[in-house]
């Protein structure tokens, strides 16, 4: 997997989505304005107040999350809330569709499933 840690400008709880700000920090990104979703980093893998370090994981596997999508389903950046998560691409005018993962099984017997989080996707859906 790959992850950073980045500072907090905000509140995050541990699995929002979280964005980059001009100002160098985190915050919960929302699908409804390039300004909180076009600098897309991750997931936050802790939650902190603002000030606090939030690890932030760029590429791999993630559970703990409830998925509605079937096995390879895309998950994208809720435009409704900020720090949420959305089965499929997010559409509309005025929304920017963020891509962040897919729906993939885990290894345990159970076939749980994961949220596969890789950050290239949003960059190759938005070339399109």
């Amino acid at each position: 997997y790959v992850k950073r840690t980045y500072t907090a400008g905000a509140t995050v709880t541990a699995g929002q989505p979280v964005y980059l700000a001009t100002t160098g920090k985190v915050s919960p990104a929302k699908a409804d304005s390039a300004t909180t979703s076009a600098t897309l980093v991750g997931i936050a893998l802790n939650g902190g107040a603002a000030g606090d370090s939030i690890e932030v994981i760029k590429e791999g596997s993630v559970y703990g999350f409830t998925l509605a999508g079937a096995y390879g389903s895309l998950v994208s950046v809720s435009k409704d809330n900020a720090g949420g998560l959305v089965a499929g691409a997010v559409t509309g005018t005025g929304n920017v569709p963020v891509l962040i993962g897919s729906v993939q099984p885990m290894n345990d017997g159970s076939l749980t499933k994961v949220l596969y989080v890789d950050i290239r996707l949003n960059a190759a859906y938005a070339a399109l």
